[in-house]
């Protein structure tokens, strides 16, 4: 079990084959300093890229303390019949959401060993993938921080700040269709 990250990442909370009743917990931040509300997506599978898992539970989370780096704490509690609390806590006033997810996909032993072989499959192809996001969130990253910073810069010309907001656009819209060489 675990959470989808901003770049497309499954960040793994409760590993596989784990005793129940379980509670494990992962500390996150957002990705944007003024965000104060995030959406929390519960996956279980066992591929590196979250939506290539099957979702289980969706919800958000308006209570992110604003200023400086939120640490949202995301805690999974497993009891004996499945049943998963998901609790979510803003570390920094303690504000918290808790979520029930009951009914959670039973597979037979057969559909489990297909879902292994396929993650096992496709592990390069997933690796791959994963850099590939990672990179555009990075890239995405630094356009977004580049467009603020050219929208307060009194020192370019708007000529000069138009050519440069379009190319950077380009960039953005491009970007997805390339592979991790260019």
């Amino acid at each position: 079990l675990g959470v989808e990250t901003a770049d497309g990442n499954f960040s793994i909370i409760l590993p596989k084959n784990t005793p129940l009743p379980a509670k494990r917990s992962q500390k996150y931040t957002t990705d944007t300093p003024s965000e104060n509300k995030i959406t929390v997506k519960v996956y279980q599978g066992e591929r590196k890229i979250a939506n290539k898992n099957v979702l289980i539970g969706e919800f958000p989370f308006d209570k992110v303390s604003l200023g400086g780096m939120p640490i949202i704490d995301i805690c999974f509690k497993v009891d004996l019949n499945g049943i998963i609390n998901v609790i979510i806590t803003d570390k920094k006033t303690g504000n918290d959401k808790s979520i029930l997810i009951k009914d959670i996909p039973e597979y037979d032993s057969e559909t489990l060993e297909k879902i292994l072989k396929d993650a096992e499959m496709n592990n390069d192809a997933d690796e791959e993938y994963v850099t590939k996001l990672q990179r555009i969130y990075v890239i995405k990253s630094k356009i977004e921080n580049a467009l603020i910073n050219l929208s307060i810069n009194d020192l370019i010309s708007e000529e000069s700040k138009k050519e440069i907001r379009d190319e950077l656009n380009n960039i953005e819209e491009k970007i997805g269709d390339m592979n991790n060489v260019e």
